[in-house]
């Protein structure tokens, strides 16, 4: 009877990471988070923007190649307020080529396709983008140059919603 209680708690806990890594909370392998460029296909998930308004704020970085020097430098700049973004509920989504991820699960191809649509770069040059997302789902930054991560931070702690969030209950 234990050995029973072992495994149906053990399958329960298996289940739950595995939810969590489709929703994108804290999936890594090998200790470290996967670029886009690097997603295996056939761990790719389907993933909808939708699922997350009201919950989380999308910041979507567009580049053509892992190796776009706009998007390297963005990165660059991003990494080091992981945390602070984090803080703030910001969900980032890569869209690298056409393949992407989000806080480092990859998406499906067919996704990919579907933001680089909906908001991705126009024209022939297809450079990097960033774009923020509020919760309620409207655009509130679009560049097509890297943005310092302070003025992110700084722009999220403009909305009235964050300033809700931090009011005490």
């Amino acid at each position: 009877m234990q050995r029973i209680k072992r495994i149906a708690v053990a399958s329960v806990a298996v289940a739950i990471a595995a939810l969590a890594c489709v929703a994108g909370v804290g999936c890594r392998r090998g200790g470290a988070k996967q670029e886009a460029s690097t997603m295996p296909t056939e761990q790719a998930t389907e993933f909808s923007l939708d699922a997350y308004q009201w919950d989380r704020r999308p910041l979507l970085l567009f580049a053509p190649h892992v190796g776009d020097a706009a998007y390297r430098r963005q990165k660059d700049l991003l990494d080091p307020a992981a945390a602070e973004l984090a803080d703030r509920a910001v969900l980032m989504i890569e869209v690298i080529g056409d393949q992407a991820s989000a806080d480092g699960v990859g998406v499906s191809t067919r996704a990919a396709s579907k933001l680089r649509q909906q908001f991705g770069p126009r024209g022939a040059g297809g450079g990097m983008l960033l774009i923020l997302v509020g919760k309620d789902g409207t655009e509130k930054l679009r560049s097509d140059t890297p943005v310092e991560a302070r003025a992110i931070l700084d722009l999220i702690d403009s909305m009235p919603m964050r300033q809700q969030e931090q009011r005490p209950n």
